[in-house]
């Protein structure tokens, strides 16, 4: 992971919730991220520039696609205070890339209350391997602005009872499925989810289920252990070792 810098060239209102902001970035390891990492981002620069201190920790970023060869986009809620020409200072890559197993014919996304950004990051990759998306959206995260997505990815919008029809084939028929939560209290996110899908599909295997977590991280390189998460066989760190974790295996 390295300290480097970009530039903010664009800023698109996706809608009411939702920008799409384009960065000149200098790096090569952050045009060459793979699904799954991402950047932590501070507004301002230390060589000159008057760097934004709220809020205080670094924001994560989630590349979701590229722009040309040294220009990348990001998904980032509509509250973000930003303007072109901005500089930001980030570090990049944070994590690891995302597992799939060998041989997906279709992979499911669940976002719940929450913007779905970390899960589109994955959209190019797996629409290039021939891979089938569904992306469900629940709760708040149904308000989320699909018209960007390919037309190749399948949305579709839960009810208030967390269901959609045809609900059990989707989750049975699917070879992976990756669930990003709100960030009020993500282990109890997960459980709600979790009790869903296995009321359809009991005995999950492993490598079948992923959560992805994003807490704050402080130093995002694993020096101070405040994004610890409890596994089967230990303690794991979100921003080395994640964000994607197997859900079978948290505790």
């Amino acid at each position: 992971m390295k300290d480097s810098r970009a530039r903010i060239e664009r800023i698109t209102r996706v809608n009411a919730h939702t920008l799409h902001v384009d960065l000149a970035v200098e790096d090569d390891a952050v045009k060459l991220m793979k699904p799954g990492q991402s950047m932590l981002v501070r507004v301002g620069d230390m060589h000159g520039e008057q760097q934004l201190w709220t809020p205080y920790l670094r924001e994560q970023w989630w590349m979701i696609g590229t722009v040309s060869r040294d220009v990348v986009r990001v998904e980032l809620p509509f509250t973000a205070a930003l303007q072109t020409g901005q500089t930001v200072q980030l570090l990049a890559p944070v994590g690891q890339p995302y597992r799939f197993r060998r041989n997906l014919g279709h992979v499911l996304l669940i976002a719940y209350n929450a913007m779905p950004s970390p899960l589109v990051t994955m959209v190019p990759s797996l629409l290039k391997n021939n891979v089938n998306l569904t992306l469900v959206l629940m709760g708040t995260a149904r308000s989320y602005d699909t018209q960007t997505l390919p037309p190749e990815v399948e949305v579709i919008r839960a009810d208030d009872a967390m269901e959609w029809d045809a609900m059990v084939r989707t989750i049975s028929e699917t070879d992976q499925t990756f669930i990003v939560v709100a960030q009020d209290d993500e282990l109890m996110r997960f459980h709600e989810v979790l009790d869903v899908i296995q009321k359809r599909r009991p005995n999950i295997a492993e490598n079948v289920l992923w959560g992805v977590f994003r807490p704050p991280l402080p130093c995002g390189v694993g020096a101070c252990d405040a994004c610890a998460l409890r596994v089967k066989d230990g303690i794991k760190l979100v921003c080395v070792d994640g964000p994607a974790f197997d859900l079978t295996q948290v505790k």
